[in-house]
């Protein structure tokens, strides 16, 4: 794959003649040099016995932690394990503090602070001095990357000076358009003969990456069947950068993984194009942190862009917009004609967090005819094509249609509707010889979706839940009664969430768990909830550290509120319940409570006292009076 730049590395390794120069490899950055020098470069110097040193000069700003890298790599290194150069440089750094302490650690570190001595001296040390400088090749990546505090021409003379200069094979690696200096260009002519430029075959190149940096993952398989196609999206888009290539790897698997199988089969594609889109806009800084909650106006596409073309189109003067952009950056390719937004992948992108569940969720809908029910295909086709079917076909789907029904196969919210709709086709004659109960029908599935939770929402979507698709009179007793009773239902269901979770944020504390018991601060009615769940009592199941936590709630949440009053002011009279409560159960002794607990209990009392004073003092009615 690298041909030309192989030839030219071997024939600087093989030369017999001691070398007194070194080669520089340039590039752009992720353009896939280090990827080379760290599996092609080594495995060419492993194959002619040479010994392989990389060292990257990230951050560099001294001379001596070079040498520090250098030897620990020719010395350290065994069996292929790699030494942290930096965690030992590190180690005999703090080695000098420590030789005040005890004397058997003072011994020690005195011992490491001679080999500190030792390594840091240049490398005309006896030991090193018998090494064969023309069997080491090292490797200076990032020359671009040195600290500001040293400058690079210097870091390079010194490599010079002490390697090349002796004959150890010296390869620079960078990128030279991020190198503005003068004082670089003299001491490049000096030190480097040849200069490489690295522009790697583009499909080859990011073939040979995947298959080397994933080759261990779960996953090969299905990237070694699909590799063609993922190089294909990605060379589509013009990106070269082998950091963004993993970055795209690593987060589709990540993704992938979380899929079941029927998903996995049927979007793997969908979400792969979905990853690359949205990787490239965030690395191109198109999106970013800040977009998290408009998402760019995503969430509009391509309904808004197409608007807004066709008003131009009208003569209207509308500005382009981010939509534009993107429109023309992906979608007039045929590939990506066919993205659709997916929320939860755009925030994934950009925080890292992935709520499998909600992209799931969003998935179904999105792809809402490869995952409805038998029952709702039956529903819809009815709802959509009444009038103009035969009257076989509507016999045979109504006959399925209440079938469903009494199993209580649809959400009881969509029951006063079906209703309307089994009206009006009894009403019309559209069936010759009605043979059909439609009260029974309807009550029929009402007790199938009682046995059914997820039938019964905790909240009740009144827009969709008023609509009719037949007008009856206002007086229908039925179906005033099944809006009443769905209502309860929901309303019942509801309670038993709030109380549910009153019961959780009390256990929480009673167990000192802080994740879970920080959900008291984002509830405004807790002490509401409290009293409406009929859980008073659950203060006498607190700790002293829970009733803690709890007087910390009440500081927080009224105490150090100037104008608490105006928005929780609510919260006073269930307060004053739960004082009542607690007043009564100590005075009455009916719970056997230790001395402190009353105490404890008491002083707790006192706390939702000043919260009540509080609340009333900052109410609006309060102040509205002292004006």
């Amino acid at each position: 794959m690298n041909k030309k730049i192989n030839f030219i590395i071997e024939d600087y390794l093989e030369t017999q003649n001691k070398t007194d120069y070194a080669i520089l490899i340039n590039g752009k950055w992720g353009c896939g040099k280090t990827y080379y020098v760290e599996h092609e470069l080594k495995k060419i110097a492993e194959n002619k016995n040479k010994k392989y040193i990389y060292v990257s000069l990230n951050g560099c700003d001294n001379f001596t932690k070079i040498v520090n890298k250098i030897t620990c790599r020719l010395f350290f290194k065994k069996n292929n394990k790699i030494i942290d150069d930096d965690l030992i440089d590190n180690f005999i750094n703090l080695s000098v503090g420590l030789t005040d302490l005890h004397p058997v650690i003072s011994k020690v570190s005195k011992a490491v602070i001679g080999i500190k001595n030792s390594i840091i001296k240049p490398i005309s040390e006896e030991i090193i001095a018998k090494l064969n400088a023309s069997e080491i090749i090292i490797i200076f990546d990032d020359i671009e990357r040195t600290s500001i505090n040293t400058p690079i021409e210097v870091i390079i003379g010194q490599i010079y000076e002490n390697y090349t200069k002796k004959g150890y094979k010296t390869i620079f690696v960078g990128d030279e358009t991020n190198i503005d200096k003068k004082d670089y260009h003299t001491i490049k002519e000096k030190v480097i003969r040849r200069t490489i430029s690295y522009e790697p075959e583009k499909i080859l190149h990011i073939k040979d990456f995947i298959n080397n940096q994933f080759s261990n993952s779960k996953y090969k398989y299905y990237l070694d069947k699909n590799n063609d196609k993922i190089i294909d999206y990605i060379i589509k888009l013009n990106i070269t950068n082998l950091r963004t290539v993993s970055f795209i790897i690593d987060n589709f698997i990540f993704v992938y993984d979380k899929l079941d199988d029927d998903m996995k089969n049927k979007f793997d594609d969908f979400i792969l194009k979905n990853i690359i889109i949205l990787i490239n806009e965030y690395k191109l800084g198109e999106i970013t942190i800040l977009d998290l909650n408009d998402k760019k106006n995503l969430k509009n596409y391509p309904n808004s862009y197409y608007i807004d073309k066709a008003m131009r189109e009208r003569g209207t003067d509308i500005s382009r917009t981010y939509l534009d952009e993107f429109h023309e950056r992906y979608i007039i390719s045929p590939i990506f004609e066919d993205f659709r937004f997916v929320e939860e992948l755009f925030n994934y992108i950009l925080t890292g967090y992935l709520d499998d569940e909600k992209l799931k969720r969003e998935i179904k809908i999105l792809f809402y005819d490869e995952y409805i029910s038998e029952s709702e295909k039956v529903f819809n086709f009815l709802i959509r094509y009444l009038v103009e079917i035969e009257e076989d076909e509507l016999i045979e789907n109504l006959e399925k249609f209440i079938s469903f029904i009494k199993n209580g196969d649809y959400h009881i919210t969509k029951l006063p509707y079906i209703y309307t709709f089994l009206k009006l086709v009894k009403d019309k004659k559209y069936i010759a010889e009605w043979s059909y109960d439609i009260e029974n029908i309807i009550r029929s599935s009402l007790s199938q979706a009682a046995k059914n939770h997820d039938m019964i929402p905790e909240y009740i979507d009144q827009l969709s839940f008023n609509q009719k698709y037949h007008d009856i009179e206002k007086d229908d007793c039925f179906y005033n009664e099944i809006i009443e009773e769905i209502k309860n239902m929901s309303y019942n269901k509801r309670d038993e969430y709030e109380k549910a979770k009153i019961i959780k944020i009390f256990q929480a504390i009673i167990s000192n768990d802080r994740t879970e018991y920080s959900e008291l601060y984002h509830k405004n009615t807790f002490f509401q909830d409290t009293v409406k769940a009929k859980l008073e009592n659950m203060f006498f199941e607190l700790t002293n550290k829970g009733i803690t936590i709890i007087e910390t709630y009440l500081e927080h949440r009224f105490l150090r509120i100037g104008n608490a009053g105006e928005y929780s002011y609510n919260e006073k009279k269930a307060l004053e319940t739960i004082i009542l409560f607690i007043e009564n159960c100590i005075n009455n002794d009916t719970r056997k409570l230790s001395h402190l607990r009353k105490v404890r209990l008491k002083e707790l009392i006192s706390y939702m006292q000043n919260a009540i004073e509080h609340l009333e003092k900052t109410s609006k009615k309060k102040i509205n009076a002292n004006e």
